[in-house]
């Protein structure tokens, strides 16, 4: 746990802060590259990847605010005034929302917008969980697992080893992007990436969030916010995969038949 990085006269930067801008930084400048090899206007996606930052931001702490309401009841200007309280949930329907305006406004590509942007999205996720880590945010449950981490003192989990569970979900985004990025040269229909991003990240978070130590349940103590978030992601990928794979097979015997002609 390392929530201060350095100090720069009266400035300090925070560890969780600096990872999120190297994220955001590392995120856009694949997105560029892979929207020109793709013969994309680079411009019109850092215009997008801008719109669904700002979105993702503002979803982010609007689902903490909707989490933890008591915080804000009494003294409502906290919500704009207060450093950190972000959940990437709410982040990502906020930038879901940006991405369908976006693209609708562009008259875009839904699904080929989706396939070269949510790869460095995951990338992106999984530096960011780095930052939770060094804040000592998204912690674990308790365990007896010799990888184990114990927080310093003063943190609400200490004395006691907790699962890492930020690590867990880094590695398995790291994983999750190679395989997005491996695939995306090879699948030709457009929108198959994209729905395997929310189906794989979806499987990730909610097997993990049996391990957090910080959960909101909504389901009773059965499922937590996330989890239900989780299925509706997966959910919404299976759909959406069924979708482009019967419009990928309808183009493909459109396309022969009017050979035959």
């Amino acid at each position: 746990m390392h929530p201060i990085l350095f100090h720069l006269g009266p400035v300090t930067f925070y560890t969780y802060g600096v990872l999120v801008a190297l994220a955001f930084v590392i995120g856009t400048l694949w997105t560029l590259k892979r929207a020109k090899s793709a013969g994309e206007d680079p411009d019109t996606y850092l215009e997008g990847v801008f719109w669904i930052l700002v979105a993702g931001f503002v979803g982010a702490r609007l689902l903490y605010v909707v989490y933890f309401p008591d915080m804000y009841l009494h003294q409502p200007l906290r919500i704009v005034l207060d450093r950190g309280g972000l959940v990437w949930y709410g982040g990502l329907v906020g930038a879901m929302l940006a991405t369908l305006a976006f693209v609708k406004f562009r008259h875009i590509s839904l699904p080929k917008f989706g396939d070269i942007v949510l790869p460095p999205a995951a990338l992106g996720l999984a530096v960011g969980r780095i930052g939770c880590l060094m804040s000592g945010c998204c912690y674990g449950r308790p365990t007896h697992l010799p990888w184990g981490i114990q927080f310093p003192p003063g943190h609400e989990t200490y004395p006691m080893w907790v699962h890492p569970t930020q690590l867990y979900e880094s590695g398995s985004l790291i994983v999750l992007t190679l395989l997005l990025a491996w695939l995306y040269p090879r699948v030709k229909t457009p929108g198959i990436v994209m729905s395997l991003f929310f189906i794989g990240y979806g499987l990730i978070r909610f097997v993990i969030e049996f391990y957090r130590g910080d959960v909101v349940y909504w389901v009773g103590h059965a499922l937590t916010a996330s989890q239900v978030f989780s299925l509706l992601g997966i959910l919404g990928g299976l759909i959406c995969l069924a979708v482009f794979k019967k419009q990928a097979t309808s183009l493909t015997i459109r396309y022969a038949s009017n050979t035959e002609r």
